[in-house]
């Protein structure tokens, strides 16, 4: 029987792709999903007034059109699709960010541009463990951008992590603990305060 951990999504940071993906594309039991890319646009008022309130509102840029994110403090995240690349004026998101920011201008912050492909890790047939491998890059302006490579494993179904295979993808990897999200980077170089 394989040793198995909790079922909580993990992620990492990763020193060696090549290593992570050579692991990933040889391995018997993953099944490669796919790849795609998308860009988040980080939007606030000069002053961080959705911030202050713990909000944070980004509009996803992908080959479907796009969408508007709204994540509020109480963790609540709405989505809804972009009208004419734009937040619908009078939608839900456009009247929650009006009761934060009253008149003042939203405008862009950061930006964190990810190529993400898609792993499975299979049991048989059933599918117990989604793999995302990201390149992000933070694009801030007035820097340099930062990028990143990631890891994010999580189990599917209630399934437990399997920790041989969480082992395997550590040492091919060489995965450390991940540090200050993308996001919160971004937010740091735009001379926002830290949340907390």
């Amino acid at each position: 029987m394989r040793k198995t951990t909790d079922v909580t999504p993990l992620t990492f940071e990763v020193e060696d792709v090549d290593g992570l993906e050579r692991l990933l594309g040889r391995h018997p039991r993953v099944l490669f999903l796919g790849a795609r890319s998308y860009a988040d646009t980080y939007l606030d008022t000069g002053a961080g007034a959705l911030r202050d309130r713990g909000a944070m509102l980004a509009i996803r840029s992908d080959v479907d059109g796009g969408r508007v994110l709204l994540r509020t403090a109480r963790g609540e995240v709405l989505s809804e699709h972009l009208c004419e690349g734009a937040i619908a004026e009078g939608g839900l998101i456009d009247a929650r960010v009006r009761s934060v920011v009253g008149g003042e201008r939203v405008g862009p912050v950061f930006v964190v541009e990810t190529a993400r492909r898609r792993y499975v890790l299979l049991d048989g047939r059933r599918w117990m463990t989604d793999v995302a491998v990201d390149d992000a890059a933070l694009r801030c302006r007035g820097r340099r951008p930062q990028v990143r490579h990631l890891l994010a494993v999580e189990s599917l179904a209630g399934a437990l992590h399997d920790r041989a295979f969480l082992d395997d993808l550590t040492t091919a990897g060489r995965l450390r603990s991940l540090g200050q999200s993308l996001v919160e980077d971004g937010y740091a170089s735009a001379g926002f305060a830290a949340l907390g």
